[in-house]
């Protein structure tokens, strides 16, 4: 090869001196491209579904080692426009280690998101304090939103899912209701996901006035204690409701329906008639938890930390303008480089809850390690496993009967690594204890 000039674009042209071709030297790589074409291969690889190895092109080890330092990039949130929506979808979605991932979004795209240890108000009120009241709030009925929709956008109607409604009421009458009455709810309950006019509302409105008229006498029916006894006595009750699950299944829609939560998507904030009814479910944003979902499905195994991040790096895609590697970077490098925040680890997993039944002699140990009841005689020094509830049949975990002046069983006892197991213990003295009975197995 020899010197051939140079390219239009400045680029050193070579040209073979055995058959004359021409080519250019690819110019490395700057670092800042390299970062950019890392970032946005961790990117790809942590919202869809392909492999570490399919998406380097080599080993999945050599993709951990190129891409360990994407993991401590914060995922850029959508900024706060102040734009007032016109619907807002507001859902939980719970996680491993039993985190909450709350998420808002708009009918295009995702606005805003809060990871949480819980659906409380609090939670959901850090999740709506940068939006702006929309026209509309969407919900499934969870009571942490719907007290801090309450809160934070007090003149905001608000519309519930009536695909929830219509599962709470087959929850409570079943699919096929046995009794008139509860066929008739179940009936009417359906119509509920075919409306889409005002003068439908009102006529179904007025047909579960009337079914609480037609059918007082029936809800209200109560049973006595001296007309069942056995149940009284297991419940501590002097009465109690016939159907309650029918009578539950009424009181919700009628309540639901004065509040004005089931038609709202017919109306605009003036009350008004819509030209085009708004939505009346959470689809669109049960479409986005589907897709948080699907991605921690497929990259199973991850830990908790990057779990989180999965899913923010997955919802960010869903923003109305997800911001590009270059961007991401540029952003990352101008503020410090500061490290991603980590969501908090989950409880270690200890022998907890010591307990003692009086009966059989055993203490009894809850082992979150491994999800079981560990249990062991004391005089004979045998290791049990059980699940729940003591040999004896009598006593569940936890009871209340405790001795604190015995030894401390941590150091007596060691979880097994294999589940559903644990080692021998050494036997541990009691003063006065009687001799324990002698378990088949």
């Amino acid at each position: 090869m020899k010197k051939s000039g140079r390219t239009a674009a400045g680029t050193r042209r070579w040209k073979c001196t055995a058959c004359r071709s021409l080519a250019t030297a690819p110019r490395p790589p700057s670092p800042g491209r390299a970062e950019q074409a890392v970032l946005g291969e961790f990117i790809d690889w942590a919202t869809g579904s392909r492999s570490q190895a399919d998406i380097s092109g080599g080993s999945g080890r050599a993709f951990r080692r190129r891409t360990a330092w994407c993991w401590d990039i914060p995922v850029p949130k959508p900024p706060v426009t102040g734009e007032v929506y016109s619907q807002i979808f507001i859902d939980g979605m719970w996680l491993a280690h039993k985190w909450v991932l709350l998420v808002a979004r708009s009918p295009t795209h995702v606005i805003a998101w809060q990871w949480a240890a819980s659906e409380s108000a609090a939670a959901y009120q850090a999740l709506l304090a940068d939006l702006a009241p929309p026209d509309l709030a969407t919900t499934d009925g969870a009571g942490g939103a719907l007290k801090a929709i309450a809160a934070t956008w007090p003149g905001t109607p608000i519309q519930r899912c009536l695909i929830h409604v219509h599962r709470d009421t087959v929850r409570d009458l079943t699919h096929h209701p046995k009794t008139t009455p509860g066929k008739a709810l179940l009936r009417h309950s359906r119509k509920l996901l075919s409306i889409s006019t005002t003068e439908q509302a009102t006529r179904w409105l007025v047909t579960l006035n009337d079914y609480g008229i037609q059918y007082k006498d029936w809800l209200n029916q109560r049973t006595t204690a001296q007309q069942d006894p056995q149940t009284a006595a297991r419940t501590g009750r002097k009465w109690w409701y016939t159907h309650p699950r029918a009578r539950r299944a009424w009181r919700r829609l009628e309540r639901l329906a004065k509040q004005g939560q089931l038609f709202a998507y017919l109306t605009d904030p003036d009350g008004k008639p819509r030209p085009t009814p708004a939505e009346r479910t959470t689809n669109p944003i049960e479409s986005i938890n589907s897709q948080v979902r699907d991605r921690l499905r497929h990259h199973r195994g991850a830990t908790t930390d990057h779990q989180a991040a999965i899913a923010e790096w997955t919802l960010h895609t869903y923003t109305q303008a997800p911001a590009t590697p270059a961007v991401i970077l540029a952003d990352w490098h101008t503020q410090g480089r500061p490290q991603r925040a980590r969501t908090p680890k989950p409880k270690t997993n200890e022998l907890s809850a010591r307990t003692w039944c009086l009966r059989s002699g055993f203490w009894l140990l809850w082992c979150g390690k491994v999800g079981v009841i560990m249990v062991w005689e004391v005089n004979p020094g045998r290791c049990l496993t059980f699940a729940g509830r003591c040999a004896c049949r009598e006593n569940t975990v936890p009871t209340s009967k405790t001795l604190p002046d015995l030894p401390d069983p941590d150091e007596e006892v060691r979880p097994h690594r294999r589940r559903h197991q644990a080692v021998e213990v050494h036997r541990l003295p009691v003063p006065g204890h009687r001799a324990a009975p002698t378990l088949a197995g």
